[in-house]
């Protein structure tokens, strides 16, 4: 269920806010040094809001507004459009710019075709919102150390396989749910929901394949971790609601979305420290040109059993770790 509040005005948001935390006028003033009638006169509209950057985070804090959230998105934009300005995000993208001659035309009531509209619609969702959360471009690398460190807080002693569905269950309270023809009918092995407590995955792909369940539990993990403001700000919340997803992120998003999530997926399941250990058990110490294909062919399948993934997991983790030239197994 969806509690953000959706007031228009700057005064009526602020006001909800902080009867919903509890507290009077003259108790929210006091707790946090504001003078009771300045907030009185914002509440009734009667004053709007300093643009000062520092001073709206500060009321926003007091107002326990979680930062990035739609509420915090909400907030500073009911600021700006209180005094009639655009929020400076907005007016700076060029992209939305080109777009405000028709939201203006419509508003003084011109004629504007559909087609139009509906891109001015589109336009303004994705930028007052989504552009907020932008989604940090994340390196393999960098990728690894997150995954590493997450290993170490849930699974310290490194022994694999790894044990990815007790962790998400048992560890990050997180509802494993299968799904009768969850890749048929959405074309998708698993998914995360925004509350970030579930993993929706495919029934067949849970009963018959352990591996790639595997893979699509620690891929889901990676998106809680490495992209949790971009999820709890998704609208997934049933099996159904993964039809709108594509609605909601822009091509290229989506396309680092996976990039780390199937990366960290790939570092938790095959450490870069556990990796090396084993192939040296059997190889003995990794030459510096490296091995050659043909040699890690002879443990491979010893090394897919230990460590319970796929062949195309684990020859990537084995050309990106740096054990076998990149021309591949």
């Amino acid at each position: 269920m969806n509690n953000q509040i959706t007031i228009t005005n700057f005064g009526d948001f602020i006001r909800e806010r902080r009867i919903k935390l509890g507290l009077t006028l003259r108790t929210f003033s006091n707790k946090f040094a504001y003078d009771p009638g300045n907030i009185s006169k914002l509440e009734r509209n009667i004053f709007p809001p300093s643009l000062d950057n520092d001073k709206l985070k500060g009321l926003a804090k007091a107002l326990q507004i979680k930062e990035s959230s739609l509420d915090w998105v909400t907030f500073f934009d009911l600021a700006h459009t209180s005094k009639g300005r655009i929020p400076n995000d907005i007016a700076s993208d060029i992209n939305t710019s080109q777009y405000l001659p028709l939201l203006f035309r419509t508003v003084r009531g011109k004629k504007l075709s559909r087609k139009k509209l509906e891109e001015v619609i589109k336009l303004i969702n994705e930028s007052w919102f989504f552009m907020k959360l932008q989604l940090k471009r994340l390196s393999y690398n960098v990728v690894g150390d997150i995954a590493f460190s997450f290993l170490k807080k849930y699974h310290s002693d490194f022994s694999i396989p790894i044990p990815i569905e007790e962790i998400a269950e048992g560890k990050l309270h997180i509802e494993i749910i299968p799904v009768n023809k969850l890749k048929v009918l959405y074309d998708t092995d698993g998914c995360l929901d925004s509350t970030l407590s579930k993993i929706f995955i495919d029934m067949d792909l849970y009963m018959k394949y352990e591996n790639r369940t595997r893979f699509t539990i620690a891929h889901e993990i990676g998106h809680s971790v490495l992209h949790k403001t971009y999820f709890e700000n998704l609208d997934i919340h049933t099996v159904e609601d993964i039809y709108n997803i594509s609605d909601q992120i822009n091509e290229d998003d989506y396309g680092w979305l996976e990039y780390q999530a199937y990366s960290f997926a790939g570092q938790v399941l095959v450490p870069k420290n556990v990796l090396v250990t084993e192939v040296e058990k059997r190889l003995g110490e990794i030459p510096k040109g490296k091995f050659l294909p043909e040699k890690i062919f002879s443990i491979s399948q010893e090394l897919l059993e230990i460590f319970n993934v796929s062949g195309e997991v684990l020859s990537r983790r084995l050309q990106k770790t740096g054990i076998i030239n990149n021309d591949g197994v």
